[in-house]
């Protein structure tokens, strides 16, 4: 929760990683984001972040970064470096932080759960309940 207390006032981010960790990325980053947060959400895969994204960092923007531990790791890392360098807001969850050795390839299936923390705690200090949803039926569309 403390995480998240100092983007109380974020409308959103952009989730930023690579390899197998870009689908997990897309989940959390647009659909989490935008349906059980509605907040603004994206995903920039990290090779693609030295081209359109990198304009945008700038203080005050806001970038969650998956870490991963296996070759595209030095991208990711080098696109976190350059928000840092901008004074962009850098959220950071490095899969080295909680693999307790497990293949790299396991990267999504661990991450998902301080995600989904993150994400959740992230809504509770914007006082939103993530299970107001405007579909199922809720709001005619």
């Amino acid at each position: 929760m403390e995480m998240t207390k100092p983007l109380r006032n974020l409308k959103g981010f952009y989730t930023v990683s690579a390899s197998s960790m870009v689908p997990l990325a897309y989940k959390e980053g647009v659909i989490t984001g935008m349906e059980f947060l509605w907040s603004h959400g994206a995903v920039i895969q990290a090779g693609e972040f030295r081209h359109e994204p990198l304009e945008i960092v700038e203080s005050g923007v806001p970038f969650l970064f998956l870490i991963p531990t296996d070759s595209s790791r030095v991208i990711t890392q080098r696109a976190l470096k350059f928000v840092e360098k901008w004074k962009g807001t850098a959220i950071v969850l490095d899969y080295a932080d909680f693999a307790m050795g497990l293949h790299d390839d396991l990267a999504p299936f661990v991450m998902f759960v301080p995600l989904e923390w993150f994400c959740y705690y992230f809504s509770i200090v914007r006082d939103h309940n993530p299970d107001d949803r405007r579909y199922y039926g809720v709001v005619e569309y």
